[in-house]
């Protein structure tokens, strides 16, 4: 999908929903033949925002109401609380926000899903009668198990602060934020204590669940995407008595598993 603007690429959207959102949403889409390549077929054009929607408020309002047609279809079955930006994937600026648009919708339309990861974890202690330096250090990692309303993977077990980046966080503030909310950890404690460690790239092929026929092939490709994720991570040493509190209900219950337990699941 590309905005008008330029033609910059943001993402990628499935061909058979592309062919709908341009067929039922003719006032917010058009499609651009590719040069030299035949017109048939979903590889030969790409989806374009119609030039009309021409600045970041009226872009975000276009893609507000391809999220309430995809509520409509029963692709997504609501809005999220947070909207992501929109920015060109072949940009180095990711501070140039073409749109924004809502949480839920993102993966349908090839936008990358930015989250944020704190996991808390308890130093092993070392036994006086080890002759090995690994001997008697098992770390212990504390874990959150999501809430069981959560609509994807619920109660399934997550780092112990999981969160998605919305508009106008940074990261590490985001992290801060999540914390506080989520397992209510001081935000002084994070801003001393949390390392960075890197960032996770992961895509998953999302499928909703009434997609399948009778021998499991999908049927309804139009609700299909695939999500493109990337988690930003933190390490947070904590000492033994350390207890996070499950605050604002996206937590069932925090729970201490050590590595030899995490092994084995």
């Amino acid at each position: 999908m590309s905005p008008q603007t330029h033609h910059a690429c943001v993402g990628q959207v499935h061909g058979d929903l592309a062919d709908t959102l341009v067929t039922k949403n003719s006032h917010l889409f058009s499609r651009l033949e590719a040069r030299g390549r035949p017109a048939e077929g979903r590889h030969g054009w790409a989806l374009l925002l119609r030039p009309e929607w021409d600045t970041l408020e009226k872009r975000t309002m276009a893609l507000d109401q391809a999220t309430q047609f995809l509520i409509h279809e029963k692709i997504i079955p609501k809005r999220h609380g947070d909207d992501y930006p929109v920015v060109s994937s072949t940009s180095s600026n990711n501070n140039n926000i073409l749109a924004s648009i809502n949480r839920n919708a993102a993966p349908y339309f090839g936008i990358t899903s930015v989250g944020v990861h704190l996991l808390c974890h308890v130093p092993g202690s070392r036994h006086h009668d080890d002759d090995d330096d690994n001997n008697g250090e098992e770390i212990s990692l504390w874990l959150a198990q999501r809430a069981s309303n959560k609509a994807h993977f619920p109660l399934k077990w997550d780092p112990t602060v999981a969160g998605g980046q919305p508009i106008g966080l940074s990261l590490f503030e985001n992290v801060i934020k999540e914390a506080g909310e989520e397992a209510g950890i001081p935000s002084k404690m994070v801003r001393e204590g949390a390392v960075d460690v890197g960032c996770l790239s992961q895509m998953t092929h999302k499928l909703q669940d009434d997609q399948h026929d009778s021998s499991g092939s999908a049927t309804k490709s139009s609700s299909s995407c695939m999500k493109q994720s990337l988690y930003y991570s933190w390490d947070l040493e904590v000492d033994a008595s350390f207890r996070p509190i499950a605050v604002d209900g996206e937590v069932a219950q925090f729970r201490l598993w050590t590595a030899s337990e995490l092994e084995q699941e």
